[in-house]
This record gives structure tokens, sequence and C-alpha cells, in this order.
């Protein structure tokens, strides 16, 4: 129980991390001009953040959860959510708020898939001594 709470937690700093990192390059690969008007080019690579972030913070829950799906969804969600409330907070285009529920959904799913992670059970903790 407490391996799959920490799965979560690590999760969801990865992905926050990952976002920030991911915004931040954004910002300084496309400039805003002296009027502070987002350009296209600097939304793009928010969506791109968006989905960077859930990957990676989906990928790190199932890995540390011992590959249990179920621990990179609540990451997802979580980080869905945090997504949502920027998209209510902000004024966003709806091409925006599209890419962002694609990028949350897809990076959730394919962070599943790449770490190959299950829906059973968790797994048990592995015995230290077996046959004793």
């Amino acid at each position: 129980m407490l391996r799959n709470i920490a799965a979560v937690v690590i999760g969801l700093l990865t992905g926050a991390i990952v976002i920030y990192l991911v915004e931040r390059a954004g910002q300084l690969i496309v400039a805003a001009p002296a009027g502070g008007e987002i350009v296209f080019g600097a939304k793009i690579a928010v969506v791109i953040s968006w989905f960077a972030g859930v990957f990676c913070g989906a990928c790190a829950g199932s890995l540390v959860a011992r590959r249990w799906a179920p621990a990179a969804w609540v990451v997802t969600i979580a980080l869905g959510g945090l997504t949502g409330m920027t998209l209510i907070s902000i004024p966003h285009p709806l091409w925006m708020v599209l890419g962002a529920l694609l990028s949350v959904v897809g990076g959730g799913w394919l962070a599943v898939r790449a770490t190959g992670a299950h829906y059973g059970a968790p797994p048990a903790k592995p015995d230290p001594m077996p046959g004793f």
C-alpha cells in the first residue's frame, strides 16, 4: 500500500517537473513579443509539455508500483485535473483544450503500454527467503 502511495507521489512530482522544464524550454525557444501576447509556438510547447509530463509521471508511477497500471492512471487523472484547472483559470483556444484532452489521455495510455503495466492485483512483496 505504501509503495503505491509513493508511486503516485513520485509520479506527480516527476510529471510536474517535466511539465515545468518543457514549458520553460518552449519559452526560451519561442520568445514572446514585447506586447506579452503568447505566440502560437509557445502554445504548442505547452500542449507538448502536458503530454510529456503525463507520460513521464505515469511511467514513473507505474514503475515504482511494480508496473501496476492503476498507479499510472491515478497520476494521469491527477495531472489531467491540474491541466483542467489551468484551462479553466486562463482562457485557452479550443484547439488547446482538445490538445490537452488528447495529451493527457494519450500520455497515460502510452505510459501504461510502454512500461508493460498490468491491471491485476499489485504484485506481492517477493519472499526474501523462498523455501523456508
